[in-house]
């Protein structure tokens, strides 16, 4: 397809970057990336930059009790093997290890391998708290209802 360019102007006044249109995902990379400048925001203001569903998406995950945690040099090999999987099932061409620890060691504190685990135990704790409040919301609703019935 033929280049865009009041759209690509657009974008890129949006602080996307454009990378060229490419097909697929050649170097593993899209054409387009967003950058959110972060300076100045909390974690209140920041969630509150968000959509109504992005919103609700880090609800969820704050549900689900998924920890964050980031990657040392020497466990690159993680991140490494999460990239080549998602890599096979979205069919693109995935780094090397030894380009995940150059790139680690170019950058040094300006880069950052995180990754994201459920916690199963906090979320069973969390689905159960969730349970009880919900059957007792139904026993409330079950016990207003008969008593209506009752006056009926």
């Amino acid at each position: 397809s033929t280049e865009k360019k009041e759209l690509v102007s657009m974008l890129t006044n949006l602080n996307y970057q454009f990378d060229g249109l490419q097909k697929d995902y050649p170097g593993g990379e899209g054409d387009w990336h967003f950058v959110k400048d972060l300076n100045d925001l909390t974690e209140e203001t920041l969630l509150k930059s968000f959509t109504k569903q992005r919103k609700s998406l880090v609800k969820k995950a704050k549900t689900f009790g998924i920890e964050l945690h980031k990657l040392k040099r020497n466990e690159l090999y993680k991140f490494k093997q999460i990239a080549s999987s998602t890599s096979e099932r979205r069919n693109y061409d995935d780094k090397t290890l030894d380009y995940y620890e150059k790139f680690y060691d170019s950058f040094g504190s300006n880069a950052e391998f995180i990754i994201a685990s459920i916690n199963f135990k906090n979320y069973l704790e969390h689905l159960q708290i969730n349970q009880n409040e919900l059957s007792k919301k139904n026993k409330t609703t079950t016990s207003l209802s008969r008593k209506k019935q009752s006056l009926s």
